[in-house]
C-alpha cells in the first residue's frame, strides 16, 4: 500500500509538472496568436489558419506516430536495453523521414500547377514540418527516459523561440523597416522559428540518439503492429481536427475560417493541456495495463460535478473572453467557442481512457478516429450548408461525443470481463 502510495504520488507530481510547463508553454504561443489576430485583417487570419492546419497535418506524416512508439516500446524493456531499442527506433525515423522529404518535395514541384496560389503555403509548410518533426522525436526519448524536467524545458523553449522569432520578424519591420508585414513574410518567419528550434534542439540537447546499435530486444513485426496503428490514428486525430478549417475554407472562405479559428484557439487551451496529461499517461498505462484503467475510473466519478461547474462558467464568460482578447471584429466567434468548448473541456475527463487504449488497444483508437473523421467531413458539409460556420462546429462536438461514448462503454466492459476472471 505505501509503495502504491509513493507511485500514485509519482504520477501526480510528473502530470502536474509536465502539465504546469505545458500551461506556460500554451500562455505564450496563445499571446502570439492573440497578437496575430488583431495584426491581421480576420481574411489574412484565416489564411494564417490554414498555413498552420497545412502544417500540423504534414508534421503528423512525418512524425507518423513513433514518438509514442519509442515510448511504449522502451517502457517494455529493462533499462538495460533502452539504448538498443533508441537506436534502432532512431534509424528507423530517419530513413523514414528524409524520405518522405524528399518524396513531398518532388510531388509538389511535379503538382505545382494544381496547388497554385496554395504552393508556396505547402512549400513552406512541407519544410517547417520535417524539422518539426525531428525536434518532436528528439524530445521524445526524455519521454521515454521518464526525465520530465528536460521535456518540460524543450516543451517550453518551443513557443518561446517562436514567440521571439516572429514577433521580432514584425517588430523589425514595422519599427525599423517602416513596412507592413505580409502573409508570405510571416510564412517564412514561422519557418525560420522552427529552424532554429531544430538547431538549438541538436546543439544543446542532452539524450541518447545513437544510430550505430542495432536491436536484438525488440522484433520488426513488434515494431511496425505498433507503430502502424499509432502513426495512422495520430494522422486522422490530425485530419480530423484540421478537417474543420478545410472544409470551411472551401464553402465559405478565408474570412470565416478567421472568424472560427479564433474561438478555436481560445477553446484549444484546454486540448493542450489534456495533451501534456496524455504524454505522461501514455508511459504510465502502458506500464500497469488494466489496473491503471480501474484507478482512472474511480477518479473520474470523483470529478464530474467539478468540470461540469467550470463548463458552465467558461460558457457564460464567454463574450467577454473574445472582446477583450481579440476585439469586436471577432464577436460571431462567441456562439462558435460556447459550441467548441463544451467537447475540449470534457477532453480533460476522457483524456486518461484514451491514453489506456493508445498504450494497450492501438486498434481500438484506429477504428474510432476512422468514424469521427467520417461524421465531422460528412456531418460538416451538410451542417454547413443548412446553419453556415456554426454547423461545423456542431459536427466537431458530435464527432467527439461519439467516441467518448464508446471509450466509456468499452471501458466498462473491460473492467467487467477482467474482475470476473478474478
Amino acid at each position: 500500500m505505501k509503495l502504491n502510495n509513493i507511485m500514485n504520488r509519482k504520477l501526480i507530481k510528473n502530470v502536474l509538472g509536465v502539465s504546469a510547463f505545458n500551461i506556460i508553454g500554451a500562455f505564450v504561443g496563445f499571446i502570439l496568436n492573440v497578437f496575430l489576430a488583431r495584426y491581421f485583417s480576420v481574411e489574412e487570419y484565416g489564411e494564417i489558419s490554414f498555413f498552420i492546419a497545412t502544417f500540423l497535418i504534414v508534421f503528423t506524416l512525418f512524425e507518423f506516430g513513433f514518438s509514442n512508439t519509442l515510448v511504449i516500446l522502451s517502457s517494455k524493456v529493462d533499462s538495460s536495453a533502452r539504448e538498443k531499442v533508441f537506436a534502432y527506433i532512431n534509424n528507423k525515423f530517419i530513413l523514414y523521414s528524409t524520405s518522405l522529404l524528399i518524396l513531398l518535395i518532388v510531388l509538389l514541384n511535379l503538382f505545382h500547377d494544381y496547388f497554385g496560389a496554395y504552393y508556396s503555403v505547402f512549400q513552406i509548410a512541407t519544410f517547417a514540418a520535417y524539422f518539426f518533426g525531428i525536434y518532436r522525436y528528439l524530445i521524445s526519448i526524455f519521454q521515454a527516459e521518464a526525465k520530465w524536467k528536460l521535456y518540460n524545458i524543450y516543451n517550453v523553449l518551443n513557443n518561446f523561440i517562436k514567440v521571439i522569432v516572429i514577433a521580432g520578424v514584425i517588430t523589425v519591420f514595422e519599427l525599423v523597416l517602416k513596412k507592413n508585414v505580409s502573409i508570405e513574410i510571416y510564412y517564412y518567419s514561422f519557418l525560420l522559428y522552427v529552424v532554429l528550434l531544430f538547431l538549438l534542439t541538436i546543439v544543446f540537447k542532452k539524450n541518447n540518439v545513437s544510430f550505430l546499435k542495432t536491436s536484438s530486444v525488440i522484433s520488426s513485426n513488434y515494431f511496425y503492429q505498433t507503430l502502424l496503428p499509432l502513426g495512422t490514428t495520430n494522422l486522422l486525430i490530425i485530419a480530423a481536427i484540421k478537417a474543420d478549417v478545410y472544409i470551411i475554407d472551401s464553402q465559405l472562405g478565408s474570412f470565416e475560417v478567421g472568424v472560427y479559428s479564433a474561438a478555436n484557439s481560445l477553446a484549444l487551451v484546454f486540448p493542450l493541456i489534456t495533451s501534456s496529461v496524455m504524454k505522461v499517461l501514455i508511459r504510465e498505462s502502458s506500464k500497469k495495463g488494466i489496473g491503471f484503467l480501474v484507478k482512472i475510473i474511480d477518479i473520474q466519478k470523483k470529478f464530474y460535478l467539478h468540470l461540469i461547474i467550470v463548463l458552465f462558467l467558461v460558457i457564460i464568460s464567454a463574450k467577454y473572453f473574445i472582446i477583450l482578447l481579440f476585439g469586436v471584429k471577432y464577436i460571431d466567434s462567441i456562439l462558435i467557442f460556447q459550441v467548441l468548448i463544451t467537447v475540449y473541456i470534457g477532453g480533460i475527463f476522457f483524456t486518461p481512457l484514451e491514453s489506456f487504449f493508445y498504450s494497450n488497444k492501438p486498434n481500438h483508437i484506429l477504428v474510432v478516429r476512422i468514424v469521427q473523421l467520417v461524421i465531422i467531413v460528412l456531418l460538416g458539409l451538410i451542417l454547413i450548408s443548412l446553419f453556415g460556420i456554426i454547423g461545423m462546429s456542431l459536427a466537431v462536438v458530435i464527432s467527439r461525443l461519439v467516441g467518448w461514448l464508446y471509450f466509456t462503454i468499452k471501458s466498462n466492459f473491460i473492467i467487467n470481463e477482467y474482475n470476473s476472471k478474478i
